[in-house]
């Protein structure tokens, strides 16, 4: 009987293990709550400290490497590179910037030029010629690649607007270097070629001001706030609310199932930008993701310690985004039935080219980011196999649309479409 006992215990034990999406990631060593999550070219992953330092994995939380030897101030913000083939990497701490080197393994302080070293941000311009860091009430600094000489650069940003939570730098289509920032007043930029910043908030208001990360691409930019997501096509012309009423702290974007994942007080996925499902958290105490890092569909997530401020950090969790993103993203069908858009980006014309499991009436349907029909066609019978259809796009507006298909009024599957013109 006692067997029998044991047994259906440890069956139980393991079947709980096994359905749980989460599981708790120690580093060893370390006595302080994790503050920082990162995750650049590489599986490379790293995890900074409220007082124990940088420490980096290389098989997704499973080992961990301290880097921190001789480095002048453990309490980390922000970590920035990766240790691939010599690389180094930028350490924001409380307390001043620093470089580690992989090649010497050691620390060297590179604050000449901060007036706040508070640093919560690095990021690396697109042409490789110089860094921006960012800081805690103190704005935005430059420096050139080679010697790490910061000067501010802060013409347009005052007030809550100097406390900087996030930034994205990437090349536009134009081939021109665009600057955005996340503050605690809202969105920033730096048109190309102007040294001053200009707010860009037309549609955030309250809690949505406060920006804790930004997803830039060549089309359109998502900002996670405390009041949710918000996307913009056009930073002039304003945002619309994506996923609003919640607080978001981290956007990220998963190959391996074409998702993206928001973290927070709650946190979700989506693959179109319109139907947001829960992620699945088993495993994981309720409360708080203030940092999350993802790399090869390994997502490393710190849970904020309850009872203390989201700055003061938490505890790391392990998942796959394979088992904590919700099937209910997928469109009905979609193992069976697809749609391909060619080219994307659109100018006017494209083909869409779509796989049909079954007979039937076919429909397309053409929508925006907020679920609102812009257009829908009934393009007739057709039979199962692969078919090409031509689409006219010159009446759109540029942006970013969802096309979606239909099987005798029954969803099959759908696609984005980038409009340029």
């Amino acid at each position: 009987m006692k067997k029998s006992l044991l047994f259906l215990a440890l069956t139980a034990f393991c079947l709980f293990d096994v359905q749980a999406q989460w599981q708790a990631v120690s580093i060893p060593g370390v006595t302080t709550p994790v503050s920082t999550v990162s995750s650049y070219f590489s599986s490379n992953m790293f995890a900074g400290t409220r007082g124990d330092g940088v420490f980096y994995t290389a098989d997704f939380g499973n080992t961990w490497t301290d880097i921190s030897s001789n480095l002048g101030n453990k309490d980390i913000n922000y970590v920035f590179g990766d240790l691939d083939e010599g690389l180094s990497l930028l350490i924001g701490t409380t307390n001043g910037a620093y470089i580690y080197m992989h090649s010497t393994g050691q620390h060297s302080q590179v604050s000449s030029g901060l007036d706040n070293n508070d640093v919560t941000y690095f990021g690396l311009y697109p042409d490789n010629t110089q860094f921006m860091l960012g800081t805690n009430g103190g704005g935005v600094y430059l420096s050139p690649i080679i010697n790490y000489s910061w000067t501010p650069f802060n013409n347009g940003l005052t007030g809550d607007a100097l406390t900087i939570n996030a930034a994205s730098i990437y090349e536009t289509m134009a081939g021109e270097v665009a600057s955005i920032l996340g503050t605690n007043n809202g969105v920033y930029v730096t048109p190309s070629g102007s040294s001053t910043w200009e707010a860009r908030n037309i549609g955030l208001t309250g809690n949505a001001l406060r920006v804790n990360d930004i997803f830039a691409a060549e089309i359109f930019t998502f900002i996670a706030t405390d009041d949710g997501v918000y996307m913009s096509f056009d930073l002039s012309q304003g945002w619309m609310p994506a996923l609003p009423g919640v607080k978001i702290n981290k956007l990220l974007y998963d190959n391996t199932t074409e998702s993206f994942l928001a973290f927070g007080e709650s946190n979700f996925s989506t693959a179109d930008f319109q139907v947001w499902s829960p992620l699945l958290m088993g495993g994981m105490p309720q409360g708080e993701v203030i940092s999350a890092a993802l790399a090869e569909g390994n997502i490393l997530a710190v849970l904020a310690s309850p009872g203390r401020s989201t700055e003061e950090g938490g505890a790391i969790y392990r998942g796959l985004t394979s088992m904590v993103v919700s099937s209910d993203i997928k469109p009905a069908m979609s193992q069976v039935a697809s749609l391909n858009i060619f080219p994307n980006p659109v100018k006017e014309n494209a083909m869409l080219r779509l796989t049909l499991p079954v007979q039937g009436d076919i429909s397309v349907v053409v929508s925006d980011l907020n679920g609102k029909t812009i257009n829908s066609t009934e393009i007739g019978k057709y039979s199962a196999g692969t078919h090409q259809i031509a689409f006219n796009a010159g009446n759109l507006s540029a942006g970013l649309y969802v096309v979606s298909i239909a099987i005798n009024g029954a969803p099959a599957a759908r696609s984005k479409m980038i409009i340029v013109h």
